[in-house]
């Protein structure tokens, strides 16, 4: 029984060698663009609750009066990767790529009009998430027509991320800053088709479905504190309200106005189209 597995073992080694042997070997650049929905629950809570806080007259005390301005959500980012993919059989390929994912608030996206004697200011609370990744992947490719073949894909990545935020004016130094990265893994797979449009370039299109979770930040604010990035609430004792709030602490606090402190999670999983060209070289 062991000897014909070994034998079958060895048989399928031998038509993939004859198959890789009689293939040349093809390198190409995959290249792809995509827009991806993101479902950032601290970090849409924390602007919000922002932006609530100032209406209800959070700084009310030092004469600043809210006036008008909507915060909007962050609910997109978008996606660049750049892939070398070798092709050992004409339905076996393996790939190495980079990438690049940026999502914002920007200043527009979180400013309020606020109001003090004769004065005007636009308070905002810009937030940038920076990911940068590297990709390891398997391919498989079928014909479905002459110029027309489907894949699939799957993956492995490691990947770096930078969480920035500020708070303040517009066109000023802002009064509050924090910084921090993380590290993890991201998992994919994909199904495509692509399009041989000429002998040395492809078009595609290609759904692909990511696992990819940071809730391991670490960095340092303006105060010079560092520590672990934290979602947490704050009582508000002069407007009766609990404010969600992102910090970096050294320490997970225990006073009595703070409360549902857990690690900030930027959720970057989901589903999301990704259109680009394939350049044979």
């Amino acid at each position: 029984m062991r000897v014909g597995i070994l034998k079958m073992r060895a048989l399928i080694l031998l038509l993939i060698s004859l198959s890789v042997s009689s293939y040349a070997i093809e390198i190409k650049l995959k290249l792809s663009g995509s827009l991806l929905f993101l479902d950032q629950d601290h970090i849409n809570r924390t602007v919000n609750d922002w932006e609530e806080w100032l209406k209800r007259g959070g700084l009310n005390s030092i004469g600043w009066i809210y006036k008008q301005g909507e915060i909007k959500n962050l609910n997109f980012g978008t996606a660049f990767e750049g892939e070398f993919l070798i092709s050992f059989t004409p339905h076996l390929a393996a790939g190495l790529g980079t990438g690049f994912i940026y999502a914002e608030q920007s200043e527009d996206d979180t400013s309020l009009t606020l109001e003090r004697d004769s004065s005007v200011a636009y308070f905002v609370k810009p937030i940038k998430i920076n990911v940068f990744h590297t990709n390891f992947s398997a391919y498989y490719f079928h014909s479905l027509a002459d110029k027309l073949r489907m894949y699939v894909r799957g993956g492995v990545g490691f990947v770096w991320a930078k969480y920035v935020e500020r708070e303040g004016t517009k066109a000023s130094v802002p009064y509050f800053n924090q910084e921090a990265t993380d590290h993890s893994q991201s998992f994919l797979s994909s199904l495509g088709l692509s399009y041989e449009a000429t002998s040395f370039m492809q078009f595609f299109i290609e759904g692909e479905a990511r696992f990819l979770k940071l809730n391991g930040f670490k960095g340092e604010n303006n105060d010079g504190e560092s520590g672990g990035l934290y979602f947490f609430e704050e009582y508000d004792p002069g407007l009766e309200f609990w404010r969600a709030k992102i910090g970096i602490m050294s320490e997970i606090p225990s006073e009595p106005n703070i409360r549902s402190v857990e690690e900030v999670v930027v959720n970057l999983s989901g589903f999301s189209v990704k259109i680009g060209f394939i350049i044979k070289f």
